[in-house]
C-alpha cells in the first residue's frame, strides 16, 4: 500500500503524503522487530507477530515501499531506506551465489537450506527501483546478477521445458522439482511452476534491459519473450 500511494503521489493522481508517511509509520512501529531486527510479515490485532520468522519476501516489500516514499521526499524514508538496506546486506545477500537467501528464524541466527525463486523475483524488483531512485549501482548489479542466473541459466535449462522457471532449490540452487509434489497447492510453496511469476520477470527483464545495447545483454530480451510466450499459452 505505501508504494502503491507513492506510485500514485508521483504520477499526480492526487497529494497522497499522509498516507505514505502512515505506511512508513507502520512498518516502523509495529512491523519492525526491535528486539531481533528486521521486520515481522505481520501483526495481528493484539500487536503480536503472526510470524516470527524472517522472510526475505518481506523485506523486499520494506525496501519497495521505502524506496517509493524517498522518490516522494518523505524524509523518514532515508532512515528506513538506510536500515533495511542494512539487514537485506548481512542477512539476505548471498555473494557467493550472488542469490537471496530465502528465511531465518526470529533472531537471525539460523538461516533455512531452502532457497525461492519468488524472494528472489521481488527483491529483483526492488532493487530496480532503488536504482532509479539512486543512481547507485550496486542495486543494478545484484538485480542484474539475479535475474542472470534466474532467467538464463535456470529457467532456459530447466529439463522440463525451456523457459519454465523452477521455484524451488536447495542451499547450493540445485533445482527440487519434485518440491511440495503431495501438496500442488501450497499456498506460499506451490508445486512445480507458477506460471504468473514467469510474466512477472518478463517485465522485469524488460526494466532492466532498458537504456543497454550489445550482444551480451540479448538473452534479457530472448528469456522476456520467451517467459511471456510460456505465460500466454497456459492462460495468462
Amino acid at each position: 500500500f505505501t508504494q502503491v500511494y507513492g506510485l500514485a503521489h508521483l504520477m499526480g493522481f492526487g497529494d497522497y503524503r499522509k498516507q505514505i508517511e502512515e505506511g512508513l509509520r507502520a512498518i516502523n512501529e509495529l512491523v519492525r522487530d526491535k528486539a531481533n531486527g528486521g521486520y515481522f510479515s505481520a501483526i495481528g490485532a493484539d500487536g503480536q507477530p503472526v510470524t516470527t520468522e524472517k522472510l526475505c519476501y518481506d523485506h523486499a516489500f520494506i525496501l519497495l515501499a521505502a524506496v517509493a516514499a524517498k522518490a516522494c521526499g518523505i524524509t523518514p524514508a532515508d532512515q528506513t531506506f538506510e536500515y533495511i538496506n542494512s539487514i537485506l546486506d548481512k542477512y539476505f545477500w548471498d555473494d557467493e551465489y550472488k542469490m537471496m537467501n530465502n528465511h531465518y528464524d526470529n533472531s537471525f541466527s539460523s538461516l533455512d537450506p531452502y532457497r525461492g525463486i519468488n524472494a528472489n523475483m521481488h527483491t529483483v524488483e526492488a532493487y530496480l527501483a532503488a536504482y532509479d531512485v539512486t543512481g547507485n549501482k550496486k542495486y543494478f548489479d545484484r538485480a542484474y546478477a539475479i535475474s542472470k542466473r534466474a532467467i538464463d541459466d535456470l529457467a532456459r535449462t530447466n529439463p522440463k521445458g525451456k523457459w519454465f522457471l523452477p521455484e524451488h532449490f536447495d542451499s547450493q540452487w540445485v533445482s527440487d522439482l519434485d518440491f511440495n509434489i503431495d501438496q500442488p497447492a501450497d499456498p506460499f510453496l506451490p508445486y512445480g511452476v507458477t506460471i504468473g511469476h514467469l510474466l512477472e520477470w518478463s517485465r522485469l527483464l524488460l526494466h532492466l534491459h532498458h537504456g543497454l545495447s550489445g550482444t551480451e545483454y540479448e538473452w534479457m530480451i530472448e528469456g522476456a519473450h520467451g517467459l511471456y510466450e510460456v505465460a500466454k499459452k497456459y492462460g495468462w
